[in-house]
């Protein structure tokens, strides 16, 4: 289990970045995450976003499927609803 996440990921050829914060995550044998809330920005515009998350993991590496659920409407241009995520585990 885990708490208080935050993730960054750039994607470099369309010039957008996502920002996310989870309060808890179970990770291991059953991934869930359904505390997850982010943030999209491109050039343009910035979207507020909802994504639950299952799926499965083993140690310190999961496997899981997310819904994205945008609070703005217009977003399909910036990227599917649907996300398959390889997650792996750092504890610093």
């Amino acid at each position: 289990m885990s708490a208080f996440i935050f993730s960054y990921l750039s994607n470099l050829e369309s010039k957008a970045s996502e920002s996310k914060f989870s309060l808890l995550r179970i990770q291991a044998p059953i991934y869930i995450d359904i505390t997850q809330i982010g943030l999209i920005s491109t050039q343009e515009k910035s979207y507020w976003f909802y994504r639950p998350e299952l799926g499965i993991g083993y140690s310190r590496f999961s496997l899981s499927y997310g819904f994205n659920i945008f609070f703005k409407k217009g977003t399909a241009d910036i990227t599917s609803r649907h996300s398959l995520n390889l997650h792996t585990k750092f504890a610093f």
